[in-house]
């Protein structure tokens, strides 16, 4: 037996590669460790759907219903011994509303997931791999474990090494003292640490100890120190796109599927401010990012090596250096190449940033929003305000970038007010795109999980499906748990506090169906603005500005107060207005829903109807100011 296997298993999305087995296969190449890749994320799909599960249910568990145990239970232990558990977790689906098709093609799974493991374990072995590495983030731990033990049945010559996310911080020492098909587990970057332990495991030598390396015998390692990366390497994806040729889901994937990049790790903004709620970064805050140069290079070899053009960038937050290197350079090759990105932002970019990104090829983004209420954004530790939020938004809309946001609701220190609020804001947003709702979960890494009764938060174990998954003891679940349930300490009731705004939200989510065309938009004309109400709800009208009204309204397309606006009528038409007389403009026109206020400041709502022309001063003879809108 020579060489080694890197696994993918479940439920990595089947339309993308895996970026941590192609980073760890280019690795091992640049070290001349003989590897194979196995891409079986894709491979169970490919296997499920045909044998009669619909492609559609296997991309729900991937992509939705992890939250709630699914795809792990899918490869759990099964046996006489576990039906009253089965029966108790299918009764927490339902109490979860996962829809009965979801649960039928996840039960169809299971019974054949036996069968997907032995043909896995054949695909493997075929190699005659001595290592066989397993990547585990979100719900590949289940899936990954199941198929180590396969595979140690068949060859228990095998060494098994887990690395990823869910080998982080506690968690790794948790999955090694629980399985002993574990014989290694590598915590935090593997690009410096995976080939010395390959090559000692190959020769039969016992590997150096040595930071983020954890074995039985090598304990005084379970902390992990974080490596410095000096090389960032580019992916290799041969594996993935032969199996996706071979596979019958080529023609149903194959126009989806997208690169997968990295170009930064960690978070700057985390470094600084970590969000209360967040644990995604585990034990690995510190960002680094690729060097423009490479980043550049990367793109244009991965798009030419695969002939495709589409990318998701798997950083937690953009570079704001790449405002300055990266994307005017992506942007100035869109003359040449239909790049496409998905990418991870802050929220509070500046209007040219987003065009800057638009221009870029950047066609979906993330931009953390999270909350409508500016006292619940700073108990979050977001550093942004609700307005700030929403300009995002508008401007997102206005240069076509597709949105994905979510409301978390049960933030510690919130009121009913702060939802009662956000209600009322709803019917003004209704021509953007909506959030999704999400109960706040805590989990390992958060300032909430590491310090639950300093946010007024007691934590009452591991969240309910763990106890479906791992057959142990109540005190290692919660070793090996991400993810908590709690409550709050002074009896609140997140549910109760947040069903207005849950109301308001689903209209809004019946008023952005397919086909229910609504919007609000102004156009530009020499000397005047008129606003185009469109939206579904309120009455359709257009709505005349003369040029001091345009000027007044055009200034708070950047969030604004009426003292910064009469300076801008200053300084544009020379002319002084009030602050009050400028402050009960605002009013009105807040009144009709076509500005957004917050205390003394205020966000336009409109779209411009030429999202490119930038906006310049209104040019007309000076007009008198008239506070009430023209119809």
């Amino acid at each position: 037996m020579n060489g080694v296997a890197l696994v993918a298993m479940p439920w990595a999305a089947p339309e993308t590669p895996s970026i941590q087995i192609g980073l760890l296969t280019a690795v091992l190449t640049k070290a001349e460790v003989p590897v194979t890749a196995h891409s079986l994320h894709l491979e169970a799909a490919s296997f499920f759907v045909e044998r009669g599960v619909a492609l559609e249910c296997v991309e729900a568990v991937a992509h939705q219903w992890w939250c709630v145990g699914l795809g792990e239970w899918i490869f759990a232990p099964t046996g006489s011994d576990r039906a009253c558990d089965d029966a108790e977790y299918l009764r927490y689906l339902a109490q979860q509303r996962v829809p009965d098709e979801i649960v039928d093609a996840a039960l169809r799974m299971r019974q054949l997931v036996p069968k997907f493991l032995r043909q896995s374990a054949d695909d493997i072995l075929m190699h005659a791999p001595r290592v066989v590495g397993f990547t585990t983030t979100f719900a590949q731990t289940l899936p990954s474990l199941a198929l180590a033990a396969h595979l140690k049945t068949v060859r228990p010559e095998v060494t098994v090494v887990l690395g990823g996310a869910n080998c982080d911080g506690a968690l790794g020492q948790a999955l090694l003292n629980t399985y002993e098909i574990v014989d290694f587990v590598i915590q935090g970057r593997a690009e410096a640490l995976l080939p010395r332990l390959c090559r000692a495991v190959l020769v039969n030598r016992p590997p150096a100890v040595e930071p983020g390396l954890l074995s039985r015998e090598m304990t005084s390692t379970s902390v992990q120190t974080p490596h410095a990366v000096a090389d960032w390497f580019q992916p290799i994806y041969d594996e993935y796109y032969d199996r996706l040729d071979r596979s019958p889901l080529r023609d149903a994937l194959l126009p989806r599927t997208r690169l997968v990049l990295e170009t930064a790790r960690g978070c700057w903004w985390g470094e600084r401010h970590h969000c209360t709620f967040c644990g995604l970064n585990g034990t690995s805050m510190t960002f680094k990012a690729a060097p423009a140069d490479q980043v550049l290079a990367d793109i244009t070899a991965l798009a030419a090596r695969y002939r495709r053009t589409e990318f998701d960038v798997v950083d937690n937050i953009l570079d704001p250096a790449f405002f300055s290197n990266v994307l005017p350079e992506l942007a100035r090759r869109r003359n040449e190449f239909d790049y496409r990105f998905f990418w991870e932002v802050k929220a509070n970019l500046s209007p040219e940033q987003i065009r800057l990104l638009r221009d870029a090829g950047v066609q979906r983004i993330q931009p953390g929003i999270e909350s409508l209420s500016t006292r619940i954004l700073r108990l979050m530790r977001k550093g942004i305000t609700a307005l700030e939020n929403v300009k995002l938004l508008v401007f997102a809309a206005a240069d076509d970038l597709m949105v994905t946001w979510n409301i978390i609701y049960g933030i510690p220190g919130e009121t009913e007010d702060d939802y009662l609020a956000m209600a009322e804001m709803i019917p003004s947003l209704i021509h953007l795109k909506p959030p999704g709702l999400v109960r706040l979960q805590v989990q390992r890494f958060s300032p909430y999980f590491d310090n639950p009764p300093a946010h007024g938060l007691r934590l009452l174990g591991p969240a309910p499906y763990y106890r479906h998954l791992h057959a142990v003891d109540e005190a290692r679940l919660c070793e090996l748990a991400y993810a908590f349930e709690h409550e709050y300490i002074s009896g609140y009731d997140p549910e109760r506090a947040v069903a207005p705004l849950r109301r308001a939200l689903e209209q809004w989510d019946r008023s952005w169906s397919p086909g229910k065309h609504h919007s609000l938009r102004y156009e530009r004309g020499p000397g005047y603005l008129r606003l185009r109400e469109r939206r579904l709800g309120f009455r359709s009208r257009d709505i005349l500005l003369d040029r001091l009204e345009a000027e007044l309204y055009l200034s708070c397309r950047t969030v604004t107060t009426p003292a910064a606006a009469a300076a801008v009528v200053k300084r544009v038409c020379d002319i002084q207005l009030g602050v009050d007389e400028v402050r009960a403009f605002f009013a009105e026109l807040s009144e009709g829903r076509l500005l957004l206020r917050e205390g003394d400041r205020y966000l336009a709502l409109a779209l411009p109807m030429n999202p490119d022309a930038a906006p310049p001063p209104i040019s007309a003879p000076k007009w008198k100011v008239s506070c009430a809108p023209a119809h």
